[in-house]
């Protein structure tokens, strides 16, 4: 509509003023009104001079999360995640389940390559205890949709989980193991189900799902 061609029109003429005049009117909008952010996304997204990276390195530590979380998404957009691997990981083991959530709907939305972003999931799945078991269930989900690769990954992470004595690492190899046995015509699961199998892992995530529940 001519409402659209205007706002695009209006973009790419701001996309040619000055870097930092572009990022001084960018955070006076946005300080000026918070849910103006996602107004001006695109342009955040799409003006690439140090000013206006600038301003979203600032607006990550803004203190309303909408702002932060769309300066975050916007940097991924334009960098890939994993440039953005310690902010996203602060994300999803922080005490905000919304943006947890977030921060992984943007790795997997991520233009990243394929093999960066199952490799970071796995090393999260691995770490159970930095994020809350909703989480590592999502983690372990979006691995397994990643096709083959993401598949062996969470195998791997499965080996890794069986090798730790920790209560919380075991009850969710438990759950994982239960997840990879729909996938036991691949060799790397077949294997990583037989050290489930023959883990003491398996008998203290049996414990802990139990001990868990009685509490609840």
């Amino acid at each position: 509509g001519r409402s659209d061609a205007d706002a695009e029109l209006l973009r790419s003429l701001l996309l040619d003023v000055d870097g930092k005049r572009l990022a001084g009117l960018l955070t006076e909008a946005v300080e000026r009104s918070p849910e103006r952010i996602a107004r001006v996304r695109a342009l955040l997204r799409d003006a690439r001079s140090a000013d206006v990276r600038n301003v979203l390195d600032r607006l990550q530590n803004h203190t309303d999360r909408r702002i932060r979380t769309t300066a975050l998404a916007v940097l991924v957009e334009r960098d890939g995640a994993s440039d953005h691997l310690d902010a996203l990981t602060a994300a999803l083991g922080g005490p905000d389940p919304e943006l947890a959530r977030w921060a992984l709907q943007c790795l997997a939305t991520s233009s990243e390559s394929a093999e960066d972003v199952t490799g970071f999931l796995g090393w999260m799945l691995e770490r159970p205890r930095s994020v809350s078991a909703d989480i590592s269930s999502r983690i372990a989900a979006l691995l397994l949709e990643r096709g083959k690769a993401g598949v062996r990954r969470a195998a791997a992470s499965l080996g890794v989980l069986c090798r730790s004595p920790k209560p919380a690492n075991a009850r969710l190899a438990r759950r994982l193991a239960a997840s990879l046995a729909k996938h036991r015509e691949d060799a790397d699961v077949q294997r990583a189900l037989g050290q489930w199998q023959r883990s003491p892992a398996r008998w203290l995530g049996w414990i802990a799902e139990a001990f868990s529940g009685s509490r609840r």
